[in-house]
């Protein structure tokens, strides 16, 4: 399901219990790879593949019945922030 933001990102999801991955139909800059973050219970580790795809990783398993994960990213605007969640049913 893609997902439109303002800032002209469009992403395509792909999960799983334990992995969320977030594929860009446009290459992400420096500044938008840098400053998207993502978080879960226990943790995430996030693994860049290219300047279109980042792979979400849960440190521990989502196995509360309203897990998700959230990523963020700030906007040009100060104090602003994107942000986009994705609810898990284990």
């Amino acid at each position: 399901m893609p997902i439109k933001a303002k800032i002209s990102i469009v992403f395509n999801i792909s999960i799983s219990i334990s992995t969320l991955v977030l594929a860009s139909c446009k290459p992400l800059n420096k500044y938008q790879k840098v400053n998207l973050n993502c978080f879960a219970n226990g943790g995430v580790e996030m693994i860049w593949q290219g300047n279109k795809s980042v792979k979400i990783i849960a440190k521990k398993p989502l196995t509360e019945r309203r897990s998700k994960y959230n990523c963020t990213m700030p906007s040009k605007q100060k104090g602003r922030y994107y942000w986009h969640s994705v609810m898990i049913k284990p």
